[in-house]
């Protein structure tokens, strides 16, 4: 592949044909490239450049075999995505519009567009230097940036071959040799072109900007147009025509003004680097940078004889050792009156300013890094959050641009504004909102959730709407003292509007945060109060006399009583605040309110039901222990000892384990047996008498269990202790 593209190569300029065209000698060249040869050497004659054979200049013949070789070679080439970032080569592109005016001429900003162009591609962490011309309506501005691609995109070139073929048509921004306006807004290219330094590759940017001072647009649109551009700028061109007058200088002096204005508020250093580009000078043989420097010497002279300075913005500006002058003759009749910008159309002494302009520019693009007013570099992505700021201001400023003066008025103002609203979002920030829930219920609380609940429960939302109240009063009046002019009054509404809306978005929020809390908090009181009110009945039920005091029915009536009471605190605690009356907001909160109550019920419901199923199951235990204990004490008289009655009690209330039927029958049988050990006819009958009796009581008892375990009403109506 390499071997076919040398012998696709053009020997002028080193790159692969385009055009290739062959002469009588046999050698292939581009169109192009040969015709700016012959030019340059005339005066020899026609001759071959590497065989130095004559030739006639009509005699250049397309080579098709040659043009079909060199796209078979270059189309898989074209087809692979070109790399991004500084190590990519140079990309086509195309315009992008980043600023549109709508139908009442406000700034539009394609935010997307401008991420594409300054945040992606590699530009985003680099350094950019973006080079932006503005000036009047049809004075070539477009034009000449065309150009700066050929040459951008050209960076080896050593001579005149970069600005391309004699026929080319001219391509790139927008542009048209007439009197009609073609480009709207600001423009900026799309992808772009890579510079070395000394110090690394930078991304170079190309801006346009429709004309300014136009009789179509209005004067402030302008304004707003060339603040914009500025703004991107680190390399700014100011287009003029003919040269340097009165009228230019009032647009100069403007134009700083607005510059050092947009740099306070953005912190920008203003007008790094100014051209003023002179078109179609006539006043003198001296062209250039050197006829420049001239003109530039004769303008700070008339600007300083007068006293005071008519432009004392303009005269500083121009002082500066990064500003310069460069005269530029005009380009010819063929040009303005219709050409697409060939080579062949233009005077050669146009031709010859515009390629040493853009020479020099190029050659000097890297150094002119955009930087900020510390003197420190911006790469795309920051240079882009400026410029999104910049484009907030000019979106909320219909007015306020139709004089430098109104301009830095309208900036100043801006800057007051925007530190009452930075303050009230401090304030805001330090209002305590707590998280929409707390596990109070599921585990310890944690320090930091427990104390940010805490500040938030011990402001009222009234007192909270309150402390809003204040601070907006306070911002308001120190904006009142500081806001200069400009509709002062609508301002001031405008920013108590905003400020307003801000604070009951975050009391609307707030309220119903603290309702939720107040809430969480009855709820918890109430859980804690039933959980303290059933532990304590637990310990009771574990004691047999204590439990058979109270019936199974009767601590129900008991927890029922208790949960009542809860119940009834919990929905006095929950009562919505007053500052809610009377909302939609009330309503929700109270049908929250009440469909939390009804889960508490549930769930204390729930708990006292588990309890009183374990509280009957005791008490049954306990009731029949008492009886087979009776039944011992009983018997051991007859028997003629006491020690009996008591084992046999024993032995009852240890069998009681085994459940309830068991236990009754294990401590019948232990007095019936008790009562025959100890002797005696009398205390045998009556200790087997006894026995029987309990026996048949305890058999009736567990049927029932059996049937119907937990029947509490059975337990209620049944004897503690049988009687003979």
């Amino acid at each position: 592949m390499e071997q076919l593209r040398e012998d696709v190569t053009c020997s002028i300029c080193w790159n692969v044909f385009s055009d290739p065209v062959s002469i009588e000698c046999g050698h292939n060249f581009c169109r192009g490239c040969l015709s700016t040869h012959w030019s340059q050497i005339s005066a020899q004659g026609h001759r071959c450049p590497e065989c130095r054979a004559p030739f006639s200049r009509d005699r250049m013949i397309p080579d098709t075999r040659v043009r079909n070789l060199v796209e078979k070679i270059t189309k898989p080439q074209q087809e692979e995505p070109e790399p991004q970032g500084p190590g990519a080569q140079p990309e086509p592109g195309h315009p992008v519009q980043l600023v549109r005016l709508d139908e009442e001429e406000n700034l539009i900003l394609d935010k997307k567009a401008l991420s594409r162009c300054l945040e992606q591609g590699g530009a985003g962490d680099a350094p950019v230097c973006v080079v932006s011309i503005v000036g009047g309506q049809r004075r070539g501005k477009s034009f000449l940036l065309n150009y700066l691609l050929r040459r951008l995109r050209s960076p080896d070139a050593r001579d005149g071959s970069w600005m391309g073929q004699e026929d080319e048509p001219l391509e790139g921004f927008e542009w048209r040799a007439d009197m009609q306006q073609v480009t709207n807004g600001v423009w900026i290219w799309s992808q772009p072109i890579w510079v070395p330094t000394l110090g690394g590759k930078v991304a170079v940017l190309l801006v346009d900007t429709e004309g300014s001072m136009g009789i179509e647009r209005k004067k402030e649109t302008s304004i707003k147009l060339s603040a914009f551009s500025m703004l991107l700028s680190s390399y700014q061109i100011l287009n003029i025509s003919n040269e340097v007058n009165d009228a230019d200088l009032e647009y100069l002096e403007m134009f700083v003004r607005v510059a050092e204005e947009v740099g306070k508020a953005y912190g920008l250093e203003p007008v790094q680097h100014l051209d003023l580009l002179v078109r179609d000078w006539s006043s003198s043989p001296d062209l250039g940078a050197e006829g420049g420097e001239q003109h530039l010497r004769y303008i700070q002279e008339k600007l300083e004889a007068r006293s005071p300075c008519k432009h004392p913005k303009a005269l500083e500006a121009l002082k500066r050792s990064s500003s310069c002058c460069y005269l530029m003759p005009s380009p010819g009749k063929r040009i303005t009156m219709g050409s697409e910008g060939r080579l062949r159309d233009m005077d050669d002494d146009f031709r010859g300013s515009l390629r040493d302009y853009v020479t020099a520019l190029v050659s000097s693009a890297g150094q002119h890094i955009r930087m900020d007013q510390h003197g420190e570099m911006l790469t795309g992505t920051q240079l882009a959050a400026k410029i999104k700021n910049l484009s907030d201001v000019m979106k909320n400023h219909c007015s306020g641009f139709s004089s430098p003066c109104q301009m830095a008025i309208t900036f100043r103002n801006q800057r007051v504004l925007d530190r009452a609203r930075a303050d009230h979002a401090v304030f805001l920030k330090e209002k305590p909102l707590a998280p929409h829930y707390c596990p109070l219920l599921s585990g310890p609380t944690p320090d930091g959730l427990s104390r940010r609940m805490d500040d938030c429960l011990t402001v009222d939302p009234s007192a909270m709407a309150h402390q809003f109240m204040e601070q907006r009063r306070a911002l308001l009046e120190r904006c009142r003292k500081e806001v200069k002019e400009l509709k002062e009054e609508t301002l001031l509404t405008a920013l108590e509007a905003e400020l307003t809306w801000e604070a009951e978005t975050f009391l609307e929020t707030y309220r119903r945060r603290y309702q939720h809390h107040t809430n969480q908090r009855a709820l918890a009181r109430a859980h804690a109060a039933h959980a303290e009110f059933l532990k304590e009945k637990d310990t009771d039920s574990r004691n047999p006399l204590k439990c058979l005091k109270v019936r199974p029915g009767k601590m129900a009536e008991q927890f029922t009583e208790r949960r009542g009471d809860l119940l009834r605190q919990c929905r006095t605690d929950m009562l919505l605040k007053k500052e809610a009356l009377g909302t939609e907001l009330e309503k929700k909160l109270r049908q929250k309110k009440e469909t939390l109550l009804t889960e508490l019920e549930k769930e204390l419901m729930w708990e006292a039901e588990s309890f009183l199923e374990t509280y009957r199951k005791r008490f049954k235990r306990f009731a029949i222990a008492a009886g087979v204990g009776v039944g011992g004490l009983v018997l051991a008289p007859v028997g003629g000892g006491a020690a009996a009655g008591i084992a046999a009690g024993a032995i009852a209330a240890e069998a009681a384990v085994l459940g309830i039927a068991e236990a009754v029958a294990i401590g019948a049988g232990a007095g019936a047996v008790a009562g025959g050990c100890m002797g005696g006819g009398v205390g045998w009958g009556v200790g087997k008498k006894i026995a029987q009796k309990d026996k048949n009581w305890a058999e009736g008892t567990a049927s029932q269990g059996e049937e119907e375990d937990g029947m509490d009403e059975q337990s209620d109506k049944a004897h503690l202790i049988i009687k003979s």
